[in-house]
């Protein structure tokens, strides 16, 4: 009981999911037959840590001071937050220049979809309030930091038709997992008039966009196998990888389930990644 319990706080302070960042961009190197940057992968686990526990904070107008929202004392979450981003900045003082620009820009990009500050009692929006754009500016950054980085890192060009194809196929698949999750709040995001997809077409519509999401990811594996044959072993854990995202999203429904949502639909990348890796 003891290690459930402890498993469900590390899991709920986000490091399933930075796991699942790393060795998704382990995974790039791997199918694109490149040595890996161990250093990337580093401040690839920590700014994923760093990005998914940060807290909201407020700005006060007229005073030079700023706050945590509503805590007077540091939760096990700002020390995880606050050591994650100091070892995150470690790293990327390691980073080539080109690396440190690009994970300069990232940063600010996700940021802006979280967008964690308050202006005094006004709340400021973020990407992830806006409609539609909201899981395409999501997939959009998962694809660059798990696939677009390993590449420029390894002095790659991301251009290259291969690469392409393999940064979409990450969106894809990362797009997907992120309906299965505006399905779940969908109760919540009715509530406080949040218009997300399931909220504006339902349940089954917003099912349907991400099995074709899915069937997408499918066709962008078949594409890349026949066109290099080296890729072809990798082929077989992603398309199991694409059936075990198909049957999540079948099951998918309303309402808050912790090993459901937050293990197996978040674990879907690493599970992804091991399937790969194991091949």
């Amino acid at each position: 009981m003891a290690l459930v319990d402890g498993f469900r706080k590390l899991v709920k302070l986000k490091f399933l999911l930075a796991f699942s960042a790393v060795f998704s961009c382990y995974q790039t190197f791997v199918i694109s037959y490149l040595q890996p940057s161990f250093t990337l992968l580093y401040f690839v686990f920590f700014s994923t840590l760093a990005a998914y526990n940060i807290r909201k904070f407020i700005f006060y107008p007229g005073l030079s001071q700023v706050a945590f929202k509503n805590k007077k004392q540091p939760s096990v979450k700002d020390v995880v937050f606050l050591g994650a981003v100091v070892l995150c900045f470690i790293c990327w003082w390691q980073l080539s220049a080109n690396l440190k620009i690009t994970t300069a820009a990232l940063a600010s990009a996700a940021l802006l979809y979280i967008m964690p500050f308050n202006r005094g009692a006004e709340k400021l929006k973020g990407i992830r309030n806006i409609f539609i754009l909201k899981n395409i500016w999501l997939a959009l950054s998962w694809a660059s930091v798990t696939v677009a980085l390993p590449l420029l890192a390894a002095g790659e060009l991301i251009c290259d038709q291969q690469n392409i194809l393999i940064f979409l196929s990450r969106f894809l698949f990362v797009y997907s997992i992120a309906l299965v999750f505006d399905i779940r709040d969908t109760h919540q995001d009715t509530q406080k008039n949040v218009i997300t997809l399931p909220v504006n077409i339902g349940v089954k519509a917003t099912k349907t966009v991400a099995i074709v999401c899915s069937f997408l990811f499918c066709m962008l594996i078949y594409w890349r196998a026949t066109a290099s044959k080296t890729f072809i072993d990798f082929s077989l854990p992603l398309y199991f990888s694409a059936v075990l995202l198909l049957l999540v999203i079948l099951m998918a429904k309303p309402g808050q389930r912790f090993w459901f949502y937050e293990v197996v639909t978040d674990g879907l990348l690493l599970m992804q990644a091991v399937a790969v890796l194991w091949t």
